[in-house]
């Protein structure tokens, strides 16, 4: 499927098929950089959708590759925006992080966090010499040559490496910026390792996600702007997924992947009523 022929809220509504997947729908799971927000500046009608989802029933939890900042963080930044949310509806790397150190107990860990990140695996950062987990984030505020040269020598060691999100590059409000993924494929290269990757577009974290919220793939809609981490993830977990068109949004990116959204909308604000459409 290509954008041309992609079901889209401007070709009049959406197939009898995608309104029975779409029927099933019980929770969101709404991207934030690029789907709710752009570079700091709230995208038009997304709050107001939101408020509209939320009355009509739908449970919402926003997945977001942030990695940088708390729950707690994240929801004041929304909230400057007018967009209301919970911090235990904030679905990070960072809470995909713990769900994975939990399935790996009495290892030793190295992190490569932001400083609000990392204070909250403070106690759990390894005093040992050999790590068995590198963990990489986006940590800017604590960069230097020797923190990434420690990581580096404890994969030659043995450490598997974990990245939190695979992301080379992100939109701040003055152009682009280096991403998690710069420094992890950076790592992956000297090291000849691969990264265990927690965040989008891994299906682990959506299926981690729906096990929040105690749902199957089917019973929760994915919506993002980036179809090769939004919609890649959901697909490869079984979530059907609405693609909007803001933010990273490029159709060739769109007409070139093998996922492919269930539906393709100009915005956010239009979801409301695809939903809507799909409940009668």
């Amino acid at each position: 499927m290509t954008e041309a022929n992609a079901v889209s809220s401007e070709a009049g509504g959406v197939t009898e098929a995608c309104r029975v997947k779409l029927a099933r729908v019980r929770a969101l799971l709404v991207d934030l950089e690029g789907t709710v927000r752009f570079g700091g500046t709230p995208i038009p009608g997304a709050a107001e959708a939101l408020n509209r989802l939320r009355a009509a029933g739908y449970s919402l939890c926003f997945t977001t590759n942030i990695d940088s900042m708390t729950a707690k963080d994240i929801c004041r930044g929304l909230t400057d925006i007018g967009v209301q949310a919970d911090p235990a509806e904030i679905f990070t790397p960072v809470a995909a992080l713990r769900h994975f150190m939990a399935r790996n107990p009495e290892r030793s860990w190295l992190f490569l966090l932001s400083k609000d990140v990392q204070s909250g695996f403070a106690a759990l950062q390894g005093a040992a010499q050999a790590a068995d987990f590198v963990v990489v984030g986006d940590f800017r505020d604590e960069f230097s040559y020797e923190r990434i040269n420690s990581a580096y020598r404890q994969l030659m060691n043995g450490a598997r490496l974990v990245a939190l999100q695979p992301q080379p590059f992100f939109m701040g409000p003055d152009g682009y910026y280096l991403d998690t993924g710069a420094i992890v494929h950076m790592l992956e290269w000297a090291s000849g390792k691969t990264a265990i990757v927690l965040g989008k577009p891994s299906p682990d974290y959506y299926l981690t996600a729906l096990e929040g919220l105690g749902l199957r793939p089917g019973e929760a809609l994915a919506i993002g702007d980036d179809v090769g981490t939004d919609i890649k993830g959901a697909a490869a977990a079984g979530c059907p997924s609405v693609l909007v068109r803001t933010g990273k949004f490029d159709a060739g990116k769109v007409a070139a992947s093998a996922a492919q959204p269930d539906v393709i909308v100009n915005s956010l604000a239009e979801v409301p009523e695809v939903l809507a459409a799909c409940r009668m």
